[in-house]
């Protein structure tokens, strides 16, 4: 067959039947080149898969392979594959966010180029680029009614809702400056986004998740608590506000309602049971240290407390809620928290223990049972923990310089940390951590 007419160029068009064959069976197989072309030219005739590829997305497969040219660095190869999604029927269909992932290709293309040397003089790299900006700025369709939500778990996914272009080229920005290492101005673009598109609720997602990613959740309270919209109805959304205004530390009011939102929205729900208990126990944490605060101001002699407040034993009970609706290793350890909090340190190990026995590579038990040991004074039993348990963290300083002490016998009489040892055994409660779980894999998407 002839070169042009499998390129796309001269008679055959870049609408053509072969070109629309070549690229409904590349797709299809994942094939790349030349040669690869050349055969799907000549196989591909009568095919059931790809004709039907071919009358219902042939611009669906065409930009699939303008995809992998990209992704290869043959601008060349791209264009007239480029030229057959301008043109195919189905493409007013495509949703923008695949348009965006091509554009990305690209940019990626010359970024890489930049890095070994100034771009070449490229003919083709521009109109590809100004092609799917073209189709960007076109193909946006409205946002869908007010109040309705797109819960989609990935961009992509919800097909049809992509709002307008400004909103389209933001979030491709965003992932661009993201990729490049830019974070705040990918943070800042894909806010922008968000707030273009709103009911985007996938994009919300997915910058709590970059922000999670980075190491920059306390900056999450600030990302969210800023953005447009709500989703009462979304259990996902209601879990990651209620945990964005538990990092803010002022809107404690409102991650307490948002986790009970969550659980009358489903009452099975243990992530919300387990979102109430630690923003419980968060407050009773604060409500502790405001009071032996004052105790100090006062003059009084300061004392540990019982931390037996309202907050914290409601926290108890939404803890063994959750418990009961899904046991494991990472609600034991929770409760084991919680209790901590408490000043049940007996419990507290205890908790810790059994998380351990459910899964002995539980990392948060595993350190938090050394530090409820070390309150407790138990010299035998925290040596012996140290020396047999595999921990897949670091060990707060206290423990790591420890750990040489104990495996010499010394036990802990006489010890002293380079810093004062705090006589209150409550000083130590903010030493222990939650697993998270609650919110580190919300498989609910409702």
């Amino acid at each position: 067959m002839d070169r042009r007419q499998e390129t796309g160029q001269g008679a055959g068009g870049p609408s053509s039947p072969a070109n629309a064959r070549v690229a409904a069976l590349c797709h299809l197989h994942g094939w790349i080149g030349d040669v690869s072309e050349k055969a799907a030219l000549e196989t591909a005739g009568d095919h059931p898969i790809v004709r039907d590829a071919c009358r219902m997305a042939p611009g669906h497969a065409a930009l699939a392979l303008v995809g992998r040219w990209l992704q290869a660095g043959r601008t060349d190869r791209a264009t007239p594959f480029m030229a057959m999604v301008e043109t195919a029927p189905d493409t007013a269909a495509l949703a923008p966010e695949w348009l965006v992932q091509i554009y990305l290709q690209l940019e990626r293309y010359d970024d890489a180029a930049r890095r070994i040397a100034p771009l070449p003089d490229d003919p083709f790299r521009f109109p590809v680029r100004t092609a799917l900006r073209a189709l960007l700025r076109s193909g946006g369709q409205q946002g869908p009614a007010a109040g309705s939500v797109s819960d989609a778990a990935s961009p992509g996914a919800a097909q049809g809702t992509a709002g307008d272009a400004a909103a389209i080229l933001s979030w491709a920005t965003a992932r661009l400056h993201r990729m490049n290492g830019d974070h705040a101005a990918g943070y800042a673009d894909l806010q922008r986004a968000i707030h273009a598109a709103p009911w985007r609720l996938d994009w919300w997602f997915e910058l709590s998740e970059a922000v999670i990613r980075d190491g920059m959740g306390p900056s999450l309270g600030r990302f969210w608590l800023d953005l447009p919209a709500a989703f009462p109805n979304s259990l996902r959304w209601l879990l990651l506000t209620a945990w964005a205004c538990m990092l803010s530390n002022a809107t404690m009011d409102r991650a307490l309602a948002c986790s009970r939102r969550a659980q009358a929205l489903d009452p099975s729900s243990w992530r919300a049971f387990m979102a109430e208990a630690q923003i419980l126990n968060e407050i009773a944490a604060v409500d502790h240290t405001t009071d032996q605060f004052h105790r100090f101001r006062a003059g009084r002699t300061s004392r540990p407390t019982d931390g037996k407040s309202e907050a914290a034993c409601r926290a108890v009970v939404a803890a063994w809620r959750a418990l009961t609706l899904h046991p494991s290793a990472a609600l034991w350890n929770d409760v084991g928290v919680i209790r901590f909090t408490t000043g049940s340190l007996d419990s507290a190990a205890d908790a810790f223990r059994l998380a351990l026995g459910e899964d002995p590579r539980q990392r948060h038990a595993a350190i938090n049972h050394a530090v409820a040991l070390l309150c407790l004074g138990q010299a035998d039993r925290l040596a012996r923990h140290l020396a047999e348990t595999e921990f897949l963290a670091a060990l707060p300083k206290s423990l790591e310089l420890l750990r040489p002490v104990l495996a010499g016998g010394s036990g802990l009489h006489g010890w002293q940390a380079p810093w004062r040892t705090p006589a209150d055994p409550q000083e130590w409660r903010r030493s222990v951590v939650f697993s998270q779980s609650w919110w580190r894999e919300p498989e609910e998407k409702r």
